[in-house]
């Protein structure tokens, strides 16, 4: 699921909106304890980072609610499985990025 989100992020989104320098994927997984092998959930956070303005902030404008609506558009479209989720879309400054 996770190499199939970078992949289209990279061809779609990356392209569309050159102020994006880089993203990340983080996942959190929930296993019950007790030798269940079943995962209880998956959640996916992405985080874009974009290029920041000289004091090193940046304005959120109409293309942040386009580039988040079109991540959780593409997610979808991946097929995730009942467990997966996408928990949100952040985005931050790319001189800050550890």
């Amino acid at each position: 699921m996770k190499e199939g989100l970078e992949k289209i992020i990279k061809r779609i989104i990356l392209p569309k909106y050159p102020f994006i320098k880089d993203f990340d994927i983080n996942i959190s997984t929930f296993t019950p304890p007790f030798g269940v092998k079943k995962i209880a959930y998956q959640r996916f956070r992405v985080n874009y980072y974009v290029t920041p303005n000289e004091d090193g902030s940046f304005t959120v404008d109409d293309d942040f609610a386009k580039i988040e609506d079109l991540t959780e558009n593409l997610f979808k479209m991946i097929g995730p499985k009942d467990y997966q989720h996408l928990e949100g879309v952040e985005f931050y400054s790319y001189n800050r990025k550890l």
